[in-house]
């Protein structure tokens, strides 16, 4: 088996309230060789719901029914790398260069602003991608006036030091 599957992602900009784990269901929708089997069934986390996407898979049978998709060591599969392409699509935007040096702040802080909870309880509850989300998070600070910096820059005065969080 070689667990082959294409996926086209597409990352929102509209805010929507953190959705519950059964309201996220149609965020991806699952194909088997350009057949649509679900847009009801759930690869991406709750918190992750903010992501569109297709995942079109070969090596999953035509006639599989729900709960056969649910136990599906493949399903398992292509949910853990899904999840990983969707951290790395985000990651991209986040350290993308800004072309224009007039736009005073970066797109992915303005984006951040609005999906910042859904990251957040994301790094919390992923254990396994847990490292790479915390990469995505900003943060103000008091030298930074205003301004969202990454925890992981060292180089932005952030990391080694005690950090106080406010509400």
């Amino acid at each position: 088996c070689s667990k082959r599957f294409g996926n086209l992602w597409n990352i929102t900009d509209v805010a929507e309230p953190m959705m519950r784990p059964e309201e996220t269901k149609g965020s991806v929708k699952l194909y088997v060789r350009k057949v649509l089997i679900s847009d009801e069934f759930s690869l991406l986390p709750s918190q992750l719901s903010f992501i569109k996407g297709v995942v079109d898979s070969d090596d999953l049978p035509l006639n599989v029914n729900r709960e056969t998709l649910q136990e599906s060591k493949i399903i398992k599969i292509i949910k853990k790398k899904v999840v990983r392409k969707a951290i790395e699509m985000i990651r991209k935007f986040a350290d993308k260069e800004i072309e224009d040096d007039s736009e005073s702040i970066h797109p992915y802080n303005a984006w951040y602003t609005k999906f910042s909870t859904n990251l957040k309880a994301a790094a919390i509850e992923d254990r396994t991608n847990q490292e790479r989300l915390v990469k995505l998070l900003r943060f103000s600070t008091s030298k930074s006036d205003g301004e969202l910096k990454g925890v992981h820059r060292k180089h932005e005065g952030l990391a080694n030091r005690n950090l106080f969080f406010r509400r």
